[in-house]
């Protein structure tokens, strides 16, 4: 508290030492110009001092207007208040006149106090902390409301307005006006008491002079208005208290943020001679602007002696930002490179750098590596090169613990680096239920396992995943067995693939046979039906013909089931066109509109205003949606309210078009789901499970795919995506 009031008094000094001055000043520059220059040139000693003011006026509401987002409410009420304040001395002086008319001098002399009166009440409303805050432009916007209301109001009643100047000065209304005014400056002054010595949200003490030279100025016009010397020296007066408004604005929007700024860059750099890493600092153009005491002292340079120098200069002093340019560029963010550096002297040492891209500059940390880091540099170098390496690496100790793993043998094992360093080889192998022929992990003294073996692990995320594995032992220089290293290779999408070729050839097998098959049936089939078509017209007997109509659709069954086997196993290759996927909808919906109807199924089509091409077999595709509607209906044709949509869509960002057929009828189970498309596979009493699997397989040659959603309570929805063309 001492200190306070040490600095409260010296700041009291200072400004009783600057406002005696400025007093003094305005009173004998008075005395001077009352003697003869004001008597004869009036007008034109009073309008420049009102120009001084309103100059003044607006210089502080561009100044806090320009620095308006980075300024403090305060400022942005005193902003606008010498914005109105530097309109209302216009209106003054545009109805001042050197003739005696009173009515317009009267005028005048009201615009003036209006000013006065919006100073005292904004003064009053920023020492109550009264906070307002308002967008500039809105604020900007009031303030040209209240003053134009104001003035308009003043002139269309002014002759109704009270009586303020008179030939022999000022009237008692004035006096009493004005007295109202110094005691409204006199209660702001005394809200100032405890304030005066604050910078960061207004210069106090200069609001506190400014105030004190507005009240001796309205004492001045009260005492003696009609004297030169009180006239001029309150015109004076006035033009100084608007010079400490001014001061005090400027300290506290430009010079306050600069002091502080620069007091936060001397605290960061503080902060950053006391990190014991080098800091280099570039800018956006690769020019050094800073470093820390720490790398000073490695490069043995003072910073004047690097500031601005571009990276390109630094290289070839010291040699160990050398990739900066080239790497930092691309990655934003480069960690332990190992480098030398060549110091003033020309002696060299060996740092470890970080290196890091910000938005506008580049940052560099180093430090130096002493000699028994080298040990640690080598293992660094070590984890790089196993990290490049796209396989399964693992590296045993003597007891089988794992020592060292790569990033590839995480991912395959779906786990942390903290969860296999120590662990048993053979325990882990244990809790991914490591299958194998025989215990290939126990390690045998001087026994190298050259061969590849096949084994299965699953993950403890529950993946399985297949391996090729190989193990060999690293011995030393006397050949005793010190560690092993495993080497395998995640093989399961291989696998999958592999798998798919089998089940693909297998297809082709089963087409050929396919096609003997159905040959051989299908001429005695043909014999079968064309005997009972001929025995159901031909033949008398009631029951023989009803015999006959039997064996004939038992026929027709068995023929269509080998038709599509057949088409199953021997599909024929699509006539690829370019066509809508719109107008095969359309041209499908008589067809499908006749077959709802008849089962009283409630049918809706939305097609896509988007209608991109897509590359298919127009008969194909309509194979496939009949399939698929076919099925909706027989899944709705018991329920009530039985509804089916089929709806088109287009997909901007995968460039596809999609037919989607929704039921309403039963939703589909987990494991139905997944094996819709398979052969043979169906929910229906006399299903062939065919049908859909001809419909993936025409959709897979079309390079598209079916999704099902299938969800109870909502319903089904089978989804055809198609690629648009190219």
């Amino acid at each position: 508290m001492l200190a306070l009031n040490k600095q409260e008094t010296q700041i009291m000094q200072v400004m009783f030492k600057e406002l005696i001055l400025f007093l003094l000043g305005a009173f004998f520059l008075a005395k001077v110009l009352a003697a003869s220059f004001w008597l004869n040139y009036t007008v034109f000693c009073h309008t420049s001092l009102e120009l001084i003011c309103v100059f003044i006026s607006f210089t502080i509401f561009l100044l806090v207007w320009y620095t308006y987002e980075n300024s403090f409410v305060v400022n942005h009420l005193m902003c606008f208040c010498f914005f109105i304040l530097g309109i209302f001395d216009i209106l003054h002086l545009i109805f001042y006149s050197e003739k005696i008319m009173f009515a317009q001098i009267n005028l005048s002399v009201w615009y003036w106090m209006a000013g006065r009166f919006t100073l005292a009440l904004i003064l009053l409303a920023i020492t109550t902390e009264l906070q307002i805050k308002l967008n500039k432009h809105v604020g900007l916007f009031l303030s040209l409301l209240v003053v134009s209301f104001v003035a308009i109001w003043f002139y269309k009643c002014r002759e109704f307005l009270p009586i303020l100047f008179v030939a022999e000065g000022y009237t008692k209304s004035k006096i009493v006006i004005d007295c109202l005014l110094i005691s409204l400056f006199l209660f702001v002054l005394y809200n100032l008491r405890s304030k005066f010595i604050r910078q960061d949200v207004l210069a106090y003490q200069y609001l506190m002079s400014a105030l004190l030279v507005a009240i001796i100025a309205e004492v001045c016009f009260i005492i003696k208005p009609s004297a030169s010397f009180y006239n001029i020296g309150g015109h004076l007066l006035k033009a100084t208290y608007y010079f400490f408004f001014l001061k005090g604005i400027f300290v506290s929007a430009v010079q306050y943020p600069y002091k502080k700024i620069a007091q936060t860059s001397e605290s960061i750099i503080q902060v950053f001679d006391e990190i014991p890493l080098g800091i280099v600092i570039y800018d956006q153009y690769l020019r050094l602007f800073f470093a820390n005491k720490k790398a000073l002292n490695i490069l043995t340079y003072q910073l004047q002696d690097i500031y601005g120098l571009h990276h390109d200069i630094i290289v070839q002093k010291f040699g160990f930002m050398n990739i900066l340019e080239q790497k930092a560029k691309k990655e934003k963010v480069l960690k332990d490179v190992y480098t030398e550096l060549k110091n003033k002297s020309g002696a060299k040492c060996k740092i470890r750098a970080d290196y890091y891209k910000l938005s506008n500059s580049y940052l560099v940390l180093f430090e130096e590596v002493p000699d028994n880091q080298e040990l640690e540099t080598l293992k660094i170098q070590t984890r790089a090169v196993l990290n490049s390496i796209n396989k399964v690496v693992i590296l045993l100790d003597i007891k089988n613990r794992i020592i060292v793993c790569n990033k590839n043998c995480l991912e395959v094992l779906d786990m942390e680096e903290h969860e296999v360093i120590g662990k048993d080889v053979n325990e882990l192998a244990i809790l991914l239920s490591f299958k194998a022929d025989g215990d290939i992990i126990k390690c045998k003294r001087n026994k190298r396992i050259q061969e590849l073996h096949e084994v299965s692990i699953t993950t403890l995320k529950g993946k399985k995943k297949d391996l090729f594995f190989h193990i060999d032992y690293i011995n030393n220089l006397t050949e005793e067995k010190i560690g092993a290293i495993i080497l395998a290779t995640d093989i399961t999408l291989f696998k999958k693939e592999s798998l798919k070729m089998q089940q693909k050839e297998k297809l082709i097998a089963l087409g050929q046979m396919a096609a003997g098959i159905v040959h051989e049936i299908k001429n005695p089939l043909t014999a079968i039906k064309g005997f009972s078509q001929l025995i159901k017209y031909k033949d008398q007997d009631e029951k023989m013909r009803e015999y006959a109509a039997m064996i004939d659709r038992e026929t027709e069954i068995i023929n269509n089931f080998i038709s599509d086997f057949l088409t199953f196993a021997r599909p024929s290759p699509p006539d690829l066109k370019q066509i809508s996927l719109n107008k095969i909808v359309k041209s499908m919906k008589l067809i499908i509109d006749t077959n709802t109807f008849i089962r009283d199924i409630k049918v809706s089509f939305d097609l896509s205003p988007v209608d991109k091409l897509i590359v298919a077999d127009a008969n194909q595709l309509r194979q496939v949606i009949l399939n698929i509607v076919k099925n909706a209906m027989e899944a709705v044709v018991d329920n009530e309210g039985s509804e089916i949509k089929i709806s088109t869509k287009y997909h901007r960002r995968t460039k596809e078009m999609s037919v989607t057929i929704y039921n309403n009828g039963k939703a589909m189970t987990a494991e139905e789901k997944l094996m819709v498309g398979t052969p043979f596979f169906t929910t229906k009493a006399k299903g062939t499970g065919l049908g859909l699997s001809i419909c993936f397989q025409i959709i897979k040659e079309h390079n598209g795919r079916i999704e099902i959603e299938s969800e109870e309570g909502v319903g089904t929805s089978f989804i055809v995506y198609l690629p648009c063309a190219t």
